[in-house]
Order: structure tokens, then sequence, then C-alpha cells
């Protein structure tokens, strides 16, 4: 018999699917039917990563493994991050400095990204708590996102004391 198109659950894609789908358990065991047909899906390569990783994993039959591993290492460096911003803005002086320096790159990128006229003393404060160049980072992204950052007392402050490596 010819084949018929099957709407997956999880988009538009469309699967081909046989005019009579076979048993459950004629099925390799595992095998989601909306996956592509390609070697390493199903009981393969991703069911292994799902089980013994969880639900990121189960991105790699969407995007492949190289891609599942790097937006797992992001979630995972984000939720060791989670809720510093917030202290940061709070209380630089006492907010928690990660040491991995994948965290560092995230919470200097991340503060540098809300920085605004009224947190930007705060987040200076911080960085000059950071290793010298996640500092420089920090500072440099938060006036390129925000120009106006560097017209304010705090910068000045902190160009003077950095003019050895600000350019």
């Amino acid at each position: 018999m010819g084949s018929q198109r099957q709407r997956c659950p999880g988009g538009d894609r469309l699967q081909p699917v046989q005019a009579r789908t076979p048993p459950q358990d004629a099925r390799p065991e595992g095998r989601d039917p909306c996956l592509p047909n390609a070697p390493g899906v199903g009981k393969g390569l991703a069911g292994r990563r799902q089980a013994a990783r969880g639900p990121v994993a189960s991105v790699a039959g969407l995007v492949g493994d190289a891609a599942a591993g790097e937006f797992e290492a992001f979630v995972r460096i984000y939720d060791a991050v989670r809720g510093l911003i917030d202290e940061v803005l709070a209380s630089p002086g006492t907010a928690k400095v990660p040491t991995d320096p994948a965290e560092l790159y995230a919470v200097s990128s991340a503060i540098a990204r809300v920085a605004d006229r009224k947190t930007f003393p705060n987040v200076l404060k911080y960085a000059q708590r950071l290793p010298k160049e996640f500092e420089i980072v920090t500072a440099v992204d938060a006036v390129k996102r925000d120009p106006g950052l560097a017209k304010t007392s705090a910068f000045g402050e902190w160009a003077v004391s950095n003019q050895d490596v600000v350019v």
C-alpha cells in the first residue's frame, strides 16, 4: 500500500507512515515514529542520553548531539548562577563570586545586560571583585549596550582606576 503523511505532535514536521501501522510490539523498542529515520535515534544514542540526563537530552533528536550538548551546558551554567543577578544588584559587596570561568562569564554578561543608570554603580562595584578580565568585559559590554552609561560618575571613577587597560 502507499504511504500517508502523519502530523507529529511536536510541530509541523510531517513524516511518512505506512498505511497500516504495525502493532506496538512490532515497532523497535522506544522508537518515536515522529523522529527522523536516522541511526542513533530512538532506543539508540538519543534514548540512552534521555534516560541518563533527563529532558534536555531529548532535544538531541531534533537538533543533533553537538547542539544538544551545547544547550545542556548553557542550561547547567545558567542554573548555577540563577538568582545571583538580583543579589549582585542588591548587595554587590557580599554577593557570591563564582570560581568557574563559564559561570564568571555568564554572570558578567548578565549583569552587563541589565545595567542601567540606577544599577550601574552596583554592577561596577561587583565587577571589581571579579578577575580583571571579567571586570573589563562587564564594564565594556554594559557601555557598548548603553553608551549613556559612559557618562555616569561611576564609570568615570572606574575608568580612572582602570586606565592602564581601558582603550
